[in-house]
């Protein structure tokens, strides 16, 4: 459990800080206050079994984008970048609305070596 706590604050903090993903956007993948988010960064309180499975589109995301891309400056500007496949929407937006799974699945596509 602490290994996992762990990985879910290293997530996070790299989401945030590498990423520019805000902690509500974070919050609203895992169904869950903002200030549970900071707690889980922190490590003062781990994520429940539900939450834990909520994170999980939110973990393969940020696996992707470090696969996917050459360096964080290059996902992060990709992520706040409007992206043709979203109709020219930018990615965190749907990350904002709760949507990551769009996000996942167009980067699983690049990961491929397919194009949209």
């Amino acid at each position: 459990m602490i290994a996992e706590s762990r990985r879910i604050s290293d997530v996070i903090t790299s989401a945030h800080e590498a990423f520019g993903i805000e902690y509500a956007t974070m919050g609203r993948l895992a169904k869950v206050d903002r200030r549970t988010v900071l707690r889980w960064k922190e490590r003062s309180n781990a994520p429940g079994t539900a939450a834990r499975r909520n994170l999980q589109p939110l973990l393969q995301l940020t696996r992707l984008l470090q696969e996917v891309f050459r360096s964080t400056e290059a996902a992060r500007e990709w992520l706040h970048s409007s992206v043709p496949a979203f109709g020219d929407r930018m990615p965190v937006d749907l990350l904002r609305e709760g949507r990551v799974r769009p996000v996942v699945r167009l980067l699983a596509t690049y990961q491929s070596g397919a194009f949209v």
